[in-house]
């Protein structure tokens, strides 16, 4: 088994909502796709030192087969001081996998809470304009330009020739491949922020400021419901039934928000929910903030796949303020 570490000079231009400092970002290379009959070969560990600011990746690499359980066993190790595991599709795919090939060698794995990025883009892709979360399509949303020399299939080919003669320059290739995934994972936590600050009302006119943080947004019926938190606390829960709405703030800093919507046509081909403001909304609201031309009153929440959230945010705030100052 080979041990390799590298120091890494990785710079975030953003300030990460997940705090870097207990986290370890990890992927593994297989054998193949099957926990039962393939491999794992290959995993590198990535995480922050926290005294200099720098990165250390470590990677464990099995020279044969026969090695798989002592990079599994090491994994193991390494990982079990971290508060959180971060990956990319790790609760689908490396999780699972570790586990299986563990309980192969007579082994548990209970893992420390895991940060699977891809599973919460895929639940939030509606409110990004992202063609699909291949890493290297979403590192290009993010800016991030490289060049992969290798795919994984390819590196399982060089793997099998690397175990019939040890080749250096194959090893290298194969560590490079995982280096290379591992140097910019960091960078996706830029989208998390991103779309965190998508599903944030902050509401500056308030007194105190309040911050309403959508959790979650369902399309139910002729209903939109809207649920999340808010803060600060309120001493007094407050709810209000109108005709084509309710809003109840709770005294758990739970909101939940259900607003009456229709479907309308907009072209032969494009079938939307919207809400007609002048029946819910006073006259804040001036404009839709989709990209369609609609008529005065009218905005676009949805269209197929993609959920206009600057249109709903505006609906949260000012159905939110109708009601603040008379919630005694």
């Amino acid at each position: 088994m080979k041990l390799l570490k590298s120091i890494m000079d990785i710079r975030l231009d953003f300030n990460p909502l997940i705090p870097i400092d207990d986290i370890c970002f990890f992927d593994i290379e297989t054998t193949g796709l099957s926990r039962d009959y393939h491999n794992v070969y290959l995993i590198g560990l990535l995480f922050n030192n926290k005294t200099n600011n720098s990165w250390t990746l470590i990677q464990l690499f099995a020279d044969y087969i026969e090695e798989e359980e002592r990079i599994l066993l090491e994994f193991v190790d390494r990982v079990k001081d971290f508060q959180k595991l971060v990956s990319y599709n790790g609760d689908s795919f490396d999780i699972p996998f570790v586990k299986k090939r563990l309980h192969k060698y007579g082994h548990n794995w209970e893992n420390v809470e895991s940060v699977d990025l891809y599973k919460y883009l895929r639940e939030n892709k509606s409110l990004i304009d992202i063609p699909n979360l291949k890493l290297k399509t979403v590192e290009k949303y993010l800016g991030i330009e490289r060049i992969d020399f290798l795919t994984g299939k390819e590196c399982i080919n060089l793997y099998k020739s690397y175990v019939n003669n040890n080749s250096d320059h194959l090893l290298k290739a194969i560590l490079q491949h995982n280096y290379d995934d591992l140097q910019y994972m960091p960078h996706l936590l830029k989208l998390y922020n991103l779309l965190e600050d998508e599903k944030t009302v902050r509401i500056e006119s308030a007194d105190p400021n309040v911050i309403l943080h959508i959790d979650n947004i369902a399309f139910i019926g002729n209903n939109l419901v809207i649920t999340g938190k808010y803060e600060p606390s309120f001493s007094i829960p407050w709810m209000y039934y109108q005709p084509f709405y309710t809003i109840n703030m709770n005294s758990e800093n739970a909101f939940n928000l259900t607003v009456e919507i229709k479907k309308a046509r907009l072209s032969d081909d494009i079938l939307a929910d919207i809400a007609d403001i002048r029946l819910i909304a006073n006259n804040n609201i001036k404009t839709d903030l989709s990209p369609y031309d609609t008529p005065k009153g009218i905005l676009v929440l949805r269209t197929g796949n993609n959920i206009y959230i600057k249109n709903i945010k505006a609906i949260v705030e000012n159905l939110f303020l109708t009601h603040y100052n008379n919630r005694q």
